[in-house]
């Protein structure tokens, strides 16, 4: 399309050349150097000075169309639409053929400004002045499918290929698209298809067979109901005393110094009650339980019922979540060297949670998306020497996308818990950076550096000063590939380093090292 564009360009700009042979050949010669400086400057976004040499051309030669279109074109490179505008639409009114990509700008300034129904005014007056441009019919296209007018907007990419036959894939891939917003998935996919096989190894086939994986999930999401399971095989290199530290940021307990093997199983169904385009509320629960081969008192159970919400006002998506967990802990101490989740032998109470978690997602310019999370949680420890408390946390986390689907990302956390018994409260303070990338044989690979320092209240048990302070490093690291279309394998690495400014007899007493090595297997249904 680009192409396109630039080759009406340059006959536009060879036409105004022709006409300004008529003038005077020195006003001529001058006039046409300070036009060829300024459409430099221009295309090296130098625009204060595109517009100083296009101005002094104009001057010269006031009559002169093109130099004053391309003043038009820099403003509107400046982000100064109404003088864009000012400047534009009277030119392609008096010479509409000529200057048939100005139509295309005005139409821009209006899609830029939320102008919808204008931009598709001014693109069907193109068609009307340039029928057999195959660029105006696609963004004719285009501006329909904007405004949810589905069955004119394939009327229109039909006509670019009837056109010219190399707006072929181009056609193809917009029909496809206008297909998947109307959750028409069975001919978007043949849609995306034929595009791909026009020339598999074009932008267009590369973006459709994204687009393909995206229609596959929105089949899924299309459906009422919805169903993840995981299963893991794991290795922890320093297994926690406190089961708890499994599900919950709670930094205070100690690691028992001692290895074991695991197995961890989640599940989680729901069902959504409303499933519109924009808004989805569903019931679900969700079943965890961690097994070990030998610490088998640590094995810890959890179920989680939760109502959810998410609502897309756009720009910004809204959600809001409740869930109510209980966590029980214990199991059999029965010899099990295969199978080590038996969801049995589960005898004492620990913790009952109420959590309220709302959210929002920014997408910003330039591919980028802020996240911002906020959690609330009533906790009530069944253990009488831990006080019950009252957990907060807020999250923000930064996301780029760039090229080739590389997505890095950074991130701040703030914890509070707000215990009763002042001594239990503490603050975590955690910074992050990561970032995810494709790899060979459809990988996906993803790299996270943790830093967090974290404050206790005031307790003699830990220092003289009645102060501790934590500094933990963690690295995080995975690699992950789909099986098939519900099934996906990950290998998980996790290392965790944890010093404080506690001194006693032997040393710190809380510093510790862990790894947490894993083989997953989900599915999603």
């Amino acid at each position: 399309m680009g192409n396109c564009l630039k080759s009406w360009r340059v006959s536009t700009a060879a036409v105004w050349l022709v006409i300004s042979m008529l003038l005077p050949a020195e006003a001529r010669d001058r006039a046409s150097e300070y036009y060829i400086d300024g459409v430099e400057f221009f295309d090296q976004a130098a625009y204060e000075k595109a517009l100083e040499a296009l101005q002094t051309a104009a001057q010269m030669e006031p009559d002169n169309l093109q130099y004053r279109y391309y003043i038009g074109l820099t403003r509107k490179a400046q982000g100064r639409d109404v003088e864009a505008l000012r400047i534009i639409e009277p030119i392609i009114e008096k010479e509409p053929g000529l200057f048939i990509n100005g139509f295309f700008e005005v139409a821009d300034i209006h899609k830029r400004n939320r102008r919808p129904e204008a931009a598709l005014a001014v693109l069907s007056r193109a068609a009307a002045v340039a029928p057999d441009n195959p660029v105006v019919h696609l963004d004719k296209g285009l501006a329909h499918r904007d405004l949810g007018q589905f069955d004119p907007a394939i009327v229109s990419f039909n006509r670019a290929m009837e056109v010219d036959p190399e707006m072929t894939q181009a056609a193809y891939y917009h029909i496809a698209a206008v297909y998947f917003f109307q959750k028409e998935f069975d001919p978007a996919e043949e849609m995306f298809q034929n595009a791909i096989k026009m020339d598999p190894h074009s932008s267009i086939a590369i973006n459709a067979r994204l687009s393909l994986g995206n229609l596959r999930q929105a089949r899924k999401n299309a459906k009422p109901w919805y169903m993840f399971a995981s299963l893991a095989w794991g290795y922890d290199s320093n297994v926690p005393l406190d089961p708890l530290q499994q599900v919950i940021e709670r930094p205070k307990g100690q690691p028992s110094g001692k290895e074991d093997k695991f197995q961890y199983f989640n599940f989680l169904t729901g069902y959504k009650i409303i499933n519109t385009g924009t808004t989805v509320l569903d019931l679900g629960y969700e079943l965890r339980h961690t097994a070990y081969h030998q610490w088998v008192d640590n094995n810890l159970l959890g179920v989680r019922p939760h109502l959810y919400l998410r609502s897309n006002r756009e720009p910004w998506f809204f959600r809001l979540q409740y869930d109510y967990s209980l966590w029980v802990e214990g199991g059999s101490s029965e010899d099990r060297d295969i199978i080590y989740l038996t969801f049995t032998g589960m005898e004492r109470n620990l913790l009952r949670m109420h959590t309220i978690n709302p959210g929002v997602t920014i997408p910003e310019p330039r591919d980028m998306a802020t996240d911002i999370s906020l959690t609330y949680q009533i906790r009530d420890y069944a253990d009488p020497a831990i006080s019950d408390s009252l957990y907060h946390a807020v999250e923000l986390v930064q996301t780029f996308t760039l090229g080739r689907g590389i997505m890095p990302r950074v991130g701040y956390k703030y914890i509070f818990e707000d215990a009763k018994d002042e001594r239990d409260g503490y603050r975590n303070n955690i910074g992050y950076v990561g970032v995810s990338l494709p790899f060979r044989w459809r990988t996906r690979i993803d790299a996270a550096v943790y830093y967090g320092v974290i404050d206790f209240n005031h307790n003699p048990a830990f220092a003289a000063t009645g102060v501790r302070q934590d500094a933990q490093y963690r690295l995080t690291a995975s690699v992950e590939r789909p099986v098939s279309d519900n099934f996906r394998l990950k290998f998980y690495v996790d290392h965790t380093v944890n010093d404080s400014n506690v001194q006693a007899t032997g040393g710190d007493p809380f510093e510790f090292r862990k790894d947490i090595y894993a083989l997953i297997l989900s599915a999603a249904f």
